[in-house]
């Protein structure tokens, strides 16, 4: 099944990059200085490296819960990336009023893993890993809705995704490895000479 999204950049925010960026580094109480891509394509997404987090491409969700203080240390990272994103005021309102928007998503390049049926994956069955994790629980699968910014975020130039896994800008389908396997997702990307972003 597909499904098509139309005009999808800037969904909530109006921006496909909120704050005009395309890498932010954002200030973590407790952590310190950590880098994302906050984007906005169909939903808000922040990502950021799960090496950053101690995070591989072969985590499951019950290992990202068994790390102590992980989950509370990924909700502080998204509520300040919130902030950043203008969705919040403050961490605190982002905590308590906006749970599900920013999604974050923890990203590693292609890395073999067994999903949770038993299936086995090798890295080049996919261009990217991602673990995502929405109102501090660690998702079983990837939310379609967030599908898309990553694959938008692994076209774009400048980004996290981009500079880690290179050569995909134009690529017509972009398969993200998940706990529950691999998705496939059709962007259709396209820059002008003076790099204004269609999609």
């Amino acid at each position: 099944i597909r499904a098509n999204y139309l005009e999808p950049a800037g969904s909530k925010t109006g921006k496909l990059f909120p704050t005009g960026n395309r890498i932010d580094i954002l200030e973590v109480d407790g952590f310190g200085k950590i880098e994302a891509t906050l984007i906005d394509v169909s939903n808000p997404m922040v990502i950021v490296r799960g090496l950053d987090l101690g995070i591989s491409g072969t985590d499951m969700p019950t290992d990202l819960e068994a790390k102590q203080g992980l989950l509370e240390l990924i909700e502080r990272i998204r509520a300040e990336a919130c902030c950043r994103m203008g969705i919040a005021a403050t961490p605190e309102e982002a905590t308590r009023d906006h749970s599900n928007m920013p999604f974050i998503g923890l990203y590693n390049v292609p890395t073999a893993f067994t999903a949770l049926n038993g299936t086995h994956y090798e890295a080049e069955e996919m261009d990217v890993s991602m673990r995502m994790i929405s109102a501090r629980l660690a998702n079983k699968a990837q939310p379609i809705v967030c599908a898309n910014a990553i694959a938008v975020a692994l076209e774009v130039p400048g980004t996290l995704l981009s500079n880690a896994i290179p050569g995909k800008y134009g690529k017509k389908q972009i398969r993200i490895g998940h706990p529950s396997g691999v998705l496939s997702v059709y962007p259709d990307v396209s820059m002008d000479e003076s790099g204004t972003i269609t999609i």
